[in-house]
């Protein structure tokens, strides 16, 4: 004689408990693996924009250039700077158009020299390919003072030339 418990699961299996509806097997949800792709080759990256920056006419590259450089979100990048995770765009300059309030616009740019050295200061932690990075490691903050210093080096040796 079967268990009461037993009885009473057998009875269910097929339908909600006092409905007509028959119950769907639970889906189990396969977790993909999200893959990061950083890119070195700067055809993936995307179009440069030429702008003249006190007489220099200089190649940048959008924050959206930047972030598929890196195999993220533009959502990602702007967070990162917003928590001094890595340091502001070394180049923002004013949008020629307004913002949805009215108000004046930045636009962040990076130089070729500067997603270059930010992708190798990730490759060399080892944190180019990692899904999510613990910024509290050493490793990550060598990231952060790494990419301050070079940006801080490129942006001071424009400002000499």
């Amino acid at each position: 004689m079967p268990d009461g418990d037993d009885l009473i699961g057998e009875m269910f299996t097929d339908r909600y408990p006092g409905s007509k509806t028959i119950v769907r097997a639970v889906a189990t949800k396969e977790e993909k693996p999200m893959t990061i792709q950083a890119h070195y080759e700067k055809q993936v990256w995307g179009q440069p924009t030429i702008k003249t920056i006190r007489g220099v006419r200089t190649e940048l590259y959008s924050a959206g250039c930047f972030a598929r450089a890196l195999g993220r979100s533009l959502v990602t990048i702007r967070s990162w700077e917003r928590q001094g995770r890595i340091p502001k765009a070394p180049y923002a300059l004013a949008s020629t158009t307004a913002g949805p309030r009215g108000e004046s616009v930045k636009r962040r740019y990076y130089t070729e020299a500067s997603i270059v050295s930010a992708l190798n200061a990730f490759s060399d932690a080892g944190l180019l390919d990692v899904r999510r990075i613990d910024w509290d490691s050493p490793e990550a903050i060598g990231v952060t003072a790494r990419i301050t210093l070079e940006w801080g080096n490129e942006i001071a040796a424009f400002n000499e030339s």
